[in-house]
């Protein structure tokens, strides 16, 4: 998976690809409770928000060239508000719009590898799956064999 926040490349994909993804989304949502009403009231007031965190680890040539990569990162990082492009190894592209990249919160060097901890927060996600891309549900309590995998959820 390659991640792209403006024109600085976080993650390279392939053997560069983020390792722990997860994504979550937010939303906020109003329940006033009225005066002597039998239930309070639910209301969806927008304002979504997406967050992908994820580790990232770099592979550099001489532990020297590692060492300046981890201490001058978080300086390189861009700042302010940008667009967020992913790449999946599978051919989909998702575009976060409004997105802001939070400075690595944790970064760490052994030898020539550096590892960095990102969390990227955006307004707004969008993409396109390609057609070629085979999707199952698996519902709870579901064994299924699929593409020579067996999976139970």
């Amino acid at each position: 998976m390659k991640i792209i926040f403006e024109s600085y490349e976080l993650s390279a994909g392939g053997k560069g690809s983020p390792v722990g993804l997860s994504v979550s989304g937010q939303k906020q949502i109003d329940t006033p409770s009225f005066l002597r009403a039998t239930n309070a009231k639910v209301y969806d007031r927008g304002n979504k928000l997406y967050t992908l965190s994820w580790e990232q680890r770099r592979e550099f040539v001489a532990t020297g060239e590692a060492e300046a990569f981890m201490l001058l990162h978080a300086a390189n990082v861009p700042d302010g508000q940008g667009t967020c492009t992913i790449t999946t190894e599978g051919g989909a592209t998702i575009t976060l719009t409004g997105a802001v990249l939070q400075i690595p919160n944790a970064t760490r060097q052994t030898g020539v590898s550096t590892y960095h901890t990102y969390q990227l927060i955006a307004s707004d996600m969008a993409g396109t799956v390609p057609s070629s891309i085979d999707h199952i549900v698996i519902h709870l309590g579901e064994t299924v064999t699929h593409l020579g995998e067996t999976v139970t959820h």
